[in-house]
């Protein structure tokens, strides 16, 4: 018989008899949302600037905030609890884009490892090909950790594109490891992006 674990004890982080991931979203409260932007959180605002030193406010590049906070948490402890320590890596978000208007977003890790897989869509990919005016593909996934298969060639005529996902015909990709107190700011309507977590002695958020 499968046994529900209440929410409050997955997200106790001295429970360690639990392993899994989820996330949740801070979006009506204006008054929670404020709190944890400005109380909770390391920084409001981002470190970047437009040139290559943020001396001047001025310099600094301006960001506007949408109206929600994502958290996503996860629990992959190295001692499991119970005699069953984990040695497995665990899945996060499985392979996906994200239905956004805006240019991107920012995800800073609280606490933990997590592991990102990105793979640019073709969008992107002809976008900075206009762009660039060259083909830049081969540049753009230099880094690629693993090619998963390929039907070559068969994206680079519009009668394949229509029977076949073109995004799926390379599926190589850069692997990002971020750690507490790292930044990732990404677009991620226009890369495709998975998570996993590795075994660990401290909660992943």
């Amino acid at each position: 018989k499968k046994v529900e674990t209440p929410p409050h004890d997955f997200l106790d982080v001295d429970n360690k008899k639990h392993k899994g991931y989820c996330s949740f979203l801070v979006q009506h409260s204006k008054i929670v949302m404020k709190n944890l932007l400005s109380s909770h959180l390391p920084m409001v605002h981002l470190p970047v600037a437009i040139g290559l030193e943020a001396a001047e406010d001025d310099n600094a590049m301006d960001v506007n905030y949408g109206p929600c906070l994502w958290l996503f948490f996860g629990k992959n402890y190295i001692d499991g609890g119970g005699g069953s320590p984990s040695s497995s890596t665990l899945q996060g978000r499985p392979e996906h884009t994200d239905s956004v208007t805006h240019d991107g977003t920012w995800h800073y890790q609280l606490s933990g490892t997590k592991i990102w897989r990105l793979r640019p869509t073709t969008e992107l990919i002809e976008k900075i090909k206009e762009h660039k005016g060259q083909k830049i593909q081969e540049q753009l996934l230099s880094g690629a950790k693993r090619k998963f298969g390929a039907a070559d060639g068969e994206c680079n005529n519009d009668k394949a594109k229509a029977s076949i996902n073109c995004d799926d015909v390379d599926k190589r990709y850069i692997e990002v490891e971020c750690k507490q107190g790292d930044f990732l700011l990404l677009n991620t309507r226009l890369w495709w992006h998975s998570t996993l977590i590795p075994p660990q002695d401290v909660p992943c958020m």
